[in-house]
């Protein structure tokens, strides 16, 4: 299970990810939003603050996070639902459908990009950003090195990657008949400013490694896993950055 208070609190690099996608987005005429894959809410709750008097709703699979979500951020207007995002079904259409964080966690991430797309009402704009191919490469090599060592071989038997991060051809062919404004793999730089701060990330966000030890295995593996690492920690990302529109 997820801490969302935890995620809530050490997500800073996803949020800024989303920050700056929303600073991109023109919001004025914008009457619906659903942001898929919305964790502790704190994003869909500054999509919500950007659009006084739109209906906007934020989806995600862990029931702990939309709880967390509710309570922390739910006011008229603006409310969260657990679903599958590669299985959404809404009787409205929205004037914008997002997702900042999450499609890489799927085992088809297009195939969910195509559905979010047929939620679109007309003249609605698809807006994604997703882990892509090579993404946080350099911090994934040295865990995977480090969890398929011989000390720590047993305790992520059976291990299955939780990610699936893809190139940009998958994502073009599942947008069908919308106009693809956008789709780049761009490169971002998240900062965490100690070892503690990367601690605290990688407990939050890294979930199925995380969920295989023990507080004390915890601490020991992240300090293998930082070396020598002192001050700020700098994560490499290689994201898809996904924008289209439909009637447009």
């Amino acid at each position: 299970m997820w801490n969302p208070a935890s995620y809530d609190q050490h997500s800073q690099v996803q949020f800024g990810l989303a920050q700056e996608v929303i600073e991109q987005l023109d919001l004025t005429a914008v009457g619906s939003i659903l942001d898929v894959g919305c964790g502790s809410g704190r994003v869909t709750a500054e999509l919500a603050a950007r659009c006084p008097g739109a209906r906007v709703v934020g989806v995600d699979l862990a029931p702990e996070m939309v709880d967390f979500a509710t309570r922390s951020y739910a006011r008229p207007g603006l409310s969260f639902e657990v679903a599958d995002a590669a299985a959404l079904e809404f009787r409205q259409g929205f004037d914008l459908v997002c997702s900042f964080a999450c499609l890489h966690w799927l085992s088809d991430p297009p195939t969910a990009v195509a559905r979010m797309g047929r939620l679109l009402n007309p003249s609605g704009r698809l807006r994604v950003q997703l882990g892509g191919q090579g993404n946080m490469a350099f911090w994934l090599e040295r865990v995977e090195a480090l969890r398929s060592s011989p000390n720590w071989r047993e305790a992520f038997a059976d291990f299955k990657m939780p990610w699936t991060f893809l190139g940009l051809e998958p994502f073009r062919r599942a947008l069908g008949d919308l106009k693809v404004e956008r789709l780049e793999l761009i490169s971002r730089t998240g900062c965490l400013a100690s070892r503690q701060a990367f601690k605290s990330w990688f407990e939050a966000g890294w979930r199925p490694y995380v969920e295989r030890l023990t507080e004390l295995e915890l601490e020991s593996f992240t300090d293998q896993l930082l070396g020598n690492h002192e001050g700020e920690i700098k994560v490499p990302m290689v994201r898809v950055d996904l924008s289209a529109c439909a009637g447009c």
